[in-house]
């Protein structure tokens, strides 16, 4: 079903009058008469998620937005529009939301889901690579195996946009379409490497999040292993979307490419 097929049958069977455009990167997305929002994938490689168990889950938890199955395919996904949800600025937050964060990534962890691929991040690199017609797989080999202790649903997307909050301050994570099965502590690598946070939010994260000084130790001293790890992704990531990008997005996937990348040459780059 291409778009106009699918806007006919909104506009029939929902009684939709106006798709108005808003604002999205890796889809194309329309506000709908007030009451549904429409994602769109545009990349039949980045299909969207289809977990939903997970879906249906996050919602009864108040964490994630209702969608409507019915109207929900891997390549197009209806939602309820919620009104006076909004992103903060990461030096806005304040201590109470990064607990609320905390809190609702926690609860992500917990949730139950049927579909979800166990998958490492040097397999999404090689997936990324294959996709953006790249044949250099050779760096690949310099990675390590990362502790792969406590594995849960991950998010593994936790940018600031993916991050709302609702006039009674409490938090909702929306968007799955990246979600994995994997160790827990790499959503905190998602959080801290996706924004851009102080020291003391970063510190306040990680000593909140972590259970035991153990923990907390062990993070800190892996976290610039664990963040080039995601910055290379990333930078695969935003070079296999610019493919079929829409030309209004090439550009922005391109400075996506350019600082993921600049930011692993330069740690790369730094002696120890």
């Amino acid at each position: 079903m291409n778009k106009t097929q699918l806007f006919a049958k909104l506009k029939k069977e929902l009684n939709i009058t106006k798709f108005i455009p808003i604002a999205g990167l890796s889809n194309d997305n329309y506000l709908l008469d007030n009451k549904y929002v429409l994602k769109i994938s545009y990349d039949n490689h980045f299909p969207l998620c289809t977990d939903y168990i997970l879906l249906d889950s996050a919602y009864d938890k108040n964490l994630g937005i209702k969608i409507l199955k019915e109207y929900s395919t891997p390549f197009y996904q209806l939602s309820y529009y919620q009104e006076n949800l909004k992103s903060i600025p990461e030096k806005n937050l304040t201590f109470e939301q990064l607990d609320k964060i905390i809190i609702g990534i926690k609860q992500f962890h917990s949730l139950p889901h049927s579909n979800l691929r166990k998958i490492s991040i040097k397999e999404l690199c090689k997936e990324f690579l294959i996709f953006s017609h790249s044949k250099a797989f050779g760096f690949l080999d310099i990675f390590v195996d990362l502790p792969e202790n406590d594995i849960v649903p991950l998010h593994f997307d936790l940018v600031n946009a993916n991050i709302l909050f609702n006039k009674n301050n409490n938090v909702k994570i929306i968007d799955y379409d990246l979600s994995i099965l994997g160790p827990s502590y790499l959503d905190i690598v998602s959080l801290l490497s996706e924004n851009y946070f102080s020291q003391d939010q970063e510190n306040y994260i990680i000593e909140n999040y972590f259970s035991t000084e153990k923990e907390i130790e062990e993070f800190k001293k892996n976290y610039p292993i664990y963040r080039y790890y995601f910055d290379l992704l990333w930078s695969i990531w935003a070079k296999a979307r610019k493919e079929k990008a829409p030309k209004e997005k090439k550009k922005i996937f391109e400075e996506i490419e350019k600082e993921k990348f600049n930011r692993t040459n330069k740690f790369a780059n730094t002696e120890f």
